[in-house]
C-alpha cells in the first residue's frame, strides 16, 4: 500500500514500540528478548497534533532501559518475571528476587531486552481503537491495512536485528500472533518447536 508520511514510515521501522528496550545483546553476550503483540497505553488519538510529535521521533537504535526497574509494575510484567525467574533456576514465587537480583530493561544491567511486533500503543488490540486522526497521520484507513504494512516492511526490519544481535532465547507473548512472531524473528524456512519448562507456570 502507498503511504506519504515518510516520518511515520520510518519511525515504524526503527526500534519503536520498544518500551524500555534494555540490553539487546550481542553474539559474544546474547540476551533473552521478550516480544508483545504492541505497547499498552491509553493515549488519547484524537489530538492530531499529539499523534503527529508521537510519529515524528526516529529510534535508529534501541532504548537502553529506564532509571529503575519497572518489570513489577504491571500484571504483563509480573508474569514475565515468573517467567524469566523459572528460566533462571528460581521458583515462581521468586519472581521479586528475581527482579531484584537481575533487573531486567534496567540501564547498565545485562541479559533482557523488550520490544513489540507493532508499534503503536493502544489499550487493547481491538482494530476499533483505530479512529480517523489516526487514519489521517498514518495514512492507512484501518488498522488492519496498518498492520498489513508492517508485516511487510517492520518484520524484516526485527529480522535483521535477530540476525544480527542473535538472542539466545525469544520469548513472545500472544499465541493468536504465532505466525506473525515466525514472521517477524524467523527465516522462512525455519519451524518452530514446543519449550516444557519443568511443571512451573508464570501464572
Amino acid at each position: 500500500m502507498e503511504n506519504s508520511n515518510n516520518a511515520f514510515l520510518n519511525w515504524c521501522t526503527s526500534f519503536s514500540g520498544c518500551d524500555d528496550g534494555g540490553d539487546i545483546g550481542s553474539p559474544q553476550h546474547p540476551s533473552v528478548w521478550i516480544c508483545g503483540i504492541e505497547p499498552g497505553g491509553c493515549l488519547d488519538y484524537k489530538d492530531q497534533n499529539t499523534v503527529s510529535l508521537l510519529f515524528q521521533e526516529y529510534y535508529p537504535t534501541p532504548a537502553t532501559g529506564s532509571e529503575t526497574c519497572k518489570i513489577l509494575n504491571t500484571r504483563f510484567g509480573r508474569q514475565t518475571a515468573k517467567l524469566l525467574g523459572v528460566l533462571e533456576g528460581y521458583t515462581v514465587d521468586e519472581y521479586k528476587k528475581f527482579s531484584e537480583i537481575h533487573q531486567p530493561y534496567t540501564k547498565g544491567k545485562r541479559g533482557y531486552f523488550k520490544w513489540n511486533l507493532h508499534p503503536i500503543p493502544f489499550k487493547n488490540t481491538k482494530p476499533e481503537n483505530w479512529n480517523l486522526t489516526l487514519a489521517k497521520i498514518t495514512g492507512f484507513p484501518t488498522k488492519e491495512a496498518y498492520i498489513n504494512w508492517v508485516r511487510e516492511n517492520r518484520y524484516p526490519f526485527m529480522q535483521s536485528q535477530t540476525l544480527k544481535h542473535k538472542p539466545k532465547l525469544i520469548l513472545c507473548f500472544g499465541i493468536t500472533k504465532k505466525n506473525d512472531f515466525k514472521s517477524a524473528f524467523l527465516e522462512t524456512s525455519s519451524t518452530l518447536g514446543k519449550l516444557c519448562i519443568s511443571n512451573r507456570h508464570a501464572t
